[in-house]
């Protein structure tokens, strides 16, 4: 195997090299490389304190960061101060030059469907730190007297490549803030070969008219009801006849003259025996039968799978900033994480030449062996270490992650379902891990 495309080491000659003019500052020892890379190892490993995780750094990479007997570790103040000299906008550039990078994950996906791109699009909401900055820049929710809450909180909406596992684009915006806005100003990201999978929070006359025009396909669940809804929605729902037919919508609301947007919308029964709709300008009954696409929107839940190994696994709400260039900080680097952990599963699936499957006729094609998402975390951090102290040392130690991986792997069985899993206690979902009492009753 190529060393030389392996992202852990590209990923220190990205933050010193590839990085524009501006970043390329030689005074002091904690250039915006230095920072970011102390941020996001503070953010993934959960170390609390300045002192704490330079220290760790000087151990493990202090190398590679510049950081020797010659040039000293900096104090704790000094990355304080130069943190707040790095911009979001830096760091969202820093995330792009990586994602780049990163071919291997494409060549290696998670999931393929036909030559699409699956794209997942969703929001979660962010508890931020009760800092009165942090509360002008993010808004805090209403409490029940109509005031602003003590807690501020932030919204985070996501482009999740599916087929990769990645993270595609972000917005990062105040709490109430449009979610189908933040969709609606990422789709620049989306290219033709892409096919963008939605809930019921964004579709819209203007969404549906726009993805048609720029060539992207789409997947997005309608609501039913009486409010919020297309009409055509509501009507093809309350027919028994209907499902799967292609209907003509208005390219913008409200309607004036006659309707020129074909869309197709397909129906399925849930278990629960409510209705599900779906519109789609995947037109092709032979091409797309409905069975499937109603199959595919299933991988929507990846995005919801992906948030909560940020939050959970990797303390995306443990911020340690208390400004709000800082929550920005803190979010991109997981993100870079994220897209390293992505491409760290393509390696093991390259290494040991994990097959895909289809598990029906013109269905998605999944890969065959499943690798411990947490298991792969770890192992990024082993071989960002590892990237400091030479090739030699980097061989051997993905040989160590690839045998560790492939020993605990799991075999795709077909047909498993999981129960959905709510972080709140007081979730709307009936019965999880995290609201059910000892004695396992409701």
């Amino acid at each position: 195997m190529d060393l030389s495309k392996l992202t852990c080491p590209k990923l220190f000659r990205l933050f010193q090299h590839a990085l524009p003019d501006i970043w390329q500052r030689t005074r002091g020892t904690l250039r915006p490389a230095q920072v970011l890379y102390t941020i996001m190892t503070m953010t993934v490993s959960g170390t609390h304190g300045y002192r704490a995780v330079i220290d760790h750094l000087k151990r493990s990479v202090g190398g590679m960061l510049g950081w020797d007997d010659d040039t000293p570790a900096p104090f704790p103040s000094s990355s304080s101060d130069a943190r707040r000299k790095l911009s979001p906008e830096k760091c969202y550039e820093a995330f792009q030059l990586i994602r780049k990078s990163c071919i291997t994950k494409t060549l290696f996906p998670k999931v393929r469907y036909r030559d699409f791109r699956l794209v997942a699009c969703d929001s979660t909401t962010l508890a931020l730190p009760a800092y009165e900055n942090i509360r002008e820049a993010f808004g805090a929710p209403k409490n029940r007297i109509g005031g602003d809450g003590a807690g501020p909180k932030a919204n985070l909406t996501v482009l999740w490549d599916v087929t990769a596992n990645a993270p595609l684009d972000w917005r990062l915006e105040r709490c109430y803030a449009s979610e189908r806005y933040a969709v609606h100003s990422m789709l620049d990201a989306l290219e033709s070969t892409d096919l963008l999978i939605g809930d019921r929070g964004f579709p819209s006359y203007r969404m549906l008219t726009d993805l048609t025009h720029r060539g992207i396909a789409y997947l997005i669940r309608l609501p039913t009801g009486t409010r919020g809804a297309f009409s055509a929605a509501h009507d093809f729902a309350e027919d028994d006849a209907a499902w799967d037919t292609e209907v003509l919508i208005h390219e913008s609301h409200p309607a004036r003259g006659e309707p020129t947007l074909p869309v197709r919308l397909i129906k399925r029964r849930l278990e629960n025996g409510s209705i599900a709709v779906f519109a789609t300008n995947l037109l092709s009954v032979t091409d797309h039968p409905a069975e499937g696409l109603a199959d595919l929107y299933c991988y929507r839940w990846d995005i919801e799978t992906a948030f909560r190994e940020m939050k959970i696994w990797h303390g995306l709400e443990n911020f340690r900033a208390r400004y709000a260039n800082g929550i920005h900080q803190e979010v991109a680097a997981l993100m870079i994480f994220m897209l390293l952990t992505a491409e760290l599963e393509a390696k093991a699936k390259e290494h040991h030449h994990v097959l895909m499957t289809q598990r029906r006729e013109n269905g998605p094609e999944e890969p065959e062996i499943l690798f411990n998402r947490r298991q792969i975390g770890e192992c990024v951090g082993y071989l960002l270490i590892a990237a400091s102290k030479g090739p030699a040392t980097v061989a051997k130690e993905f040989i160590v992650c690839m045998e560790s991986l492939w020993r605990f792997r799991q075999k795709r069985k077909p047909g498993r379902t999981f129960p959905r899993q709510a972080k709140s206690a007081n979730s709307k979902w009936k019965r999880t891990t995290y609201n059910t009492n000892k004695h396992g009753t409701r």
